[in-house]
């Protein structure tokens, strides 16, 4: 087992890069309407519909939900937290039908905060091998 290395998710202009430091390489493209479902709430809402839902936990004021969607779908089950007080998900985990698991956790969420511009640049050092496509 190898400890993942950090990675830059960086969504701008119409474009997704995703840069991984440790492998050096970093993949560019458009952003298409399958790619717009980076938002947790998107996911959720998406497969809401279409899934088994059941109540997994509900403590500390939070409320885990797991769906189950139909043989149809390359998701086996997409199960999310969520704060009772905000609504917000907090963590989201996406698992395959062939038993690969995502897991992404949020934490300091704020709601409208100045952002500086200099959060929406990448630099990508010279030698790291860019594919766009």
């Amino acid at each position: 087992y190898h400890q993942p290395g950090e990675q830059v998710l960086l969504v701008r202009d119409g474009k997704i890069t995703v840069y991984d430091k440790s492998a050096r390489s970093a993949v560019r493209t458009n952003l298409t309407s399958s790619l717009q479902s980076l938002n947790p709430a998107e996911i959720v809402k998406a497969y809401w519909q279409q899934s088994k839902k059941t109540l997994v936990s509900s403590s500390d004021g939070s409320t885990c939900i797991s769906l189950q969607p139909g043989a149809n779908s390359q998701a086996r089950e997409i199960r999310f937290t969520m704060k009772d007080k905000s609504g917000f998900i907090n963590r989201l985990s996406y698992t395959d039908t062939g038993g690969n698991t995502v897991t992404v956790r949020f934490s300091g969420i704020k709601i409208n905060p100045s952002i500086p511009d200099r959060i929406w640049q990448l630099n990508l050092p010279k030698d790291v091998k860019l594919m766009e496509f």
